[in-house]
């Protein structure tokens, strides 16, 4: 009997974990789901997203629910880092997307040799763009190759491991977007800890103008400057 009753207590122990687990699980975003938006981007969902990106500024905390506030705000307001509000931001990327497809051209000249893993883990410039990669950088040491991290890859992505971190660059879109008669690179850039919550996401643009010269990239605040004509993308030297 007292071996019955042991063995209905464990089970409900069990049961209570399993659904709690499940239900921390349903509150999770999927990340296919932002991926999937990136891609879709119209006008038609202006305000078609899940819920409100939280930033900030010395004057204090502002909420947004849809692309013309986001945009209208990005320049002066920090998206707050939290993990909620972080994960919340891959679906406010797309608003960035879509306003630099709007502006790009057809490319004159290319500097792209059609190798993501290539451009990635050989050319592109670490310093250029925040990451959690910072603290590693040297004036030396300032490519995935010279850090000798592990990679796997497809034709649009990039996916870097190192022991308790994950890099992932997603190839959205290819043009002109600063009207220099270069193509630049819109890339997703995914930065996640595989050993804590951390986790963190930018719209990068990928560019080049000297064959000899490393990748850089001008992340989403840049892009955004550039289309108001405050601030343009970072000379290459």
């Amino acid at each position: 009997m007292r071996l019955f009753i042991k063995f209905i207590l464990i089970m409900s122990v069990l049961f209570v974990v399993s659904c709690s687990e499940s239900n921390t699980e349903n509150n999770q975003y999927p990340k296919a789901t932002y991926l999937d938006e990136l891609y879709k981007y119209t006008k038609t969902k202006e305000n078609d997203f899940p819920g409100k990106l939280i930033m900030e500024n010395e004057k204090g905390v502002l909420s947004v629910s849809s692309c013309s506030e986001y945009l209208d705000n990005l320049a002066d307001y920090n998206v707050v880092e939290s993990d909620e509000n972080m994960h919340m931001q891959l679906y406010y990327l797309q608003c960035i997307a879509g306003e630099l497809q709007k502006v790009a051209n057809d490319a004159k000249f290319s500097l792209f040799d059609g190798e993501l893993s290539n451009l990635v883990i050989n050319n592109l410039d670490l310093t250029t763009f925040r990451s959690s990669l910072r603290r590693k950088l040297t004036e030396g040491t300032n490519t995935f190759n010279a850090l000798k991290y592990d990679y796997s890859h497809s034709d649009k992505q990039v996916t870097v491991v190192s022991a308790n971190w994950k890099y992932d660059f997603i190839l959205l879109a290819r043009g002109d977007y600063d009207s220099d008669g270069f193509e630049e690179l819109m890339v997703l850039f995914i930065d996640q800890s595989l050993s804590s919550s951390y986790y963190s996401s930018d719209l990068l643009l990928l560019h080049k103008k000297k064959s000899d010269l490393l990748w850089r990239a001008s992340e989403s605040i840049k892009l955004i400057n550039s289309l108001k004509g405050t601030e343009g993308l970072k000379n290459d030297q």
